[in-house]
């Protein structure tokens, strides 16, 4: 999300945790005592049906994806 950015512009952790319980998501601690936000999928799914959204599957950073020739490069 930063990657790119100068720092003024630059989002802290601190103001996306805000923005995401700003959105209903839940703040709570990791087990190694960091922040973390809680996944909650009932409000995954009222902001797919609110905005109008489909839901996608995360493809994993080792996919391949083929190309129009249908060849892989």
């Amino acid at each position: 999300m930063n990657d790119g950015k100068t720092e003024r512009f630059k989002f802290s952790y601190q103001r996306i945790g805000r923005m995401l319980a700003s959105l209903g998501f839940k703040k709570g601690k990791a087990s190694d005592g960091g922040s973390a936000i809680f996944w909650d999928d009932n409000l995954i799914k009222k902001f797919l049906l609110t905005y109008g959204l489909q839901e996608r599957s995360v493809m994993s950073e080792t996919s391949v994806i083929p190309n129009f020739e249908g060849e892989n490069d």
